[in-house]
């Protein structure tokens, strides 16, 4: 009651002085860090959802830099938050934490602390962004150890991979479907608009046995981006259906292997929408077979 009172009179109070757009926006952060900080996990799981289409939210705002920095504001820094909170309240939660990869991640961390009086750093800045680069993500590690301790969270973690991988890749084969009807370039600019010379490497294209390869970003704001994508989801994928086989149960039937695992797309009198990086994607009883 006194968070919502609270909030109340901080966006009254913002828009009475003409703030009306950040008081709105300082309220929203607010309420998000306490629902994640209540509980962590939230902001966890919400920057895993998030990271699939946080190149949508760049490519919608561009140029402004800021975007590239919203997963970090509103899904890492508070679940970093929360979870010391948690940790202080009850430090067991470490118990049986792994040590070789434990001590491999602390001493990355202390290198990149190290590097930062590198007299081949131009500027203090510099040091900064190449630290958060190195480091920003390492803790979790330890998040996801935490999140992911039975064989049902791995598998819990697993199909929310899954199901969240369709969009981007059934986005992918749209795009090799437009870009067959309206041209490679016409259809980057019409659906990344000032942005499609950057998320295209300048609509770079390859001629390879008599047709083209060319880059298709999908969500993400560059090709390479959306490959890398891909083929981080082949595991959770390939997982999921075996366990799914295994237990006989209805499920989404996702299976990354029909296609070439590549975000480009061949623009040839050959059918291009096979060759585009996406699962397979169908809905019915797993087969122990498949």
């Amino acid at each position: 009651m006194a968070l919502t009172l609270g909030a109340a009179l901080g966006l009254g109070i913002g828009t009475a002085l003409g703030w009306g757009v950040v008081a709105l926006a300082a309220v929203g952060l607010a309420w998000l860090y306490w629902f994640i900080g209540v509980r962590w996990q939230r902001g966890f799981y919400g920057l895993l959802i998030y990271l699939p289409f946080a190149g949508v939210v760049t490519l919608a705002l561009y140029p402004w830099p800021a975007p590239l920095l919203f997963k970090d504001v509103l899904f890492v820094v508070p679940a970093y938050v929360g979870f010391l909170v948690a940790l202080a309240r009850g430090p067991h939660a470490l118990r049986g934490l792994p040590r070789v990869p434990s001590s491999l991640l602390v001493a990355l961390g202390v290198l990149a602390l190290v590097q930062m009086v590198n007299p081949g750093v131009e500027n203090l800045l510099m040091a900064l962004i190449g630290l958060k680069v190195w480091t920003l993500y390492l803790p979790l590690f330890v998040l996801a150890f935490v999140v992911v301790s039975t064989e049902e969270d791995v598998f819990r973690l697993f199909r929310l991979l899954a199901a969240l991988s369709l969009i981007p890749c059934a986005i992918g084969i749209i795009e090799v479907v437009l870009v067959q009807v309206s041209g490679y370039e016409a259809t980057m600019e019409a659906l990344y608009g000032d942005a499609a010379a950057n998320a295209t490497q300048r609509f770079a294209a390859f001629d390879i046995e008599g047709g083209v390869l060319a880059r298709i970003p999908s969500t993400f704001t560059f090709g390479t981006q959306y490959f890398g994508y891909t083929i981080a989801m082949i595991a959770p994928c390939y997982a999921e259906k075996r366990q799914c086989s295994k237990n006989g149960r209805d499920c989404l039937k996702i299976s990354p292997f029909p296609c070439d695992g590549s975000p480009s797309a061949r623009r040839s009198q050959a059918s291009a929408a096979d060759r585009a990086a996406s699962p397979a994607i169908g809905t019915g009883r797993c087969r122990r077979r498949w």
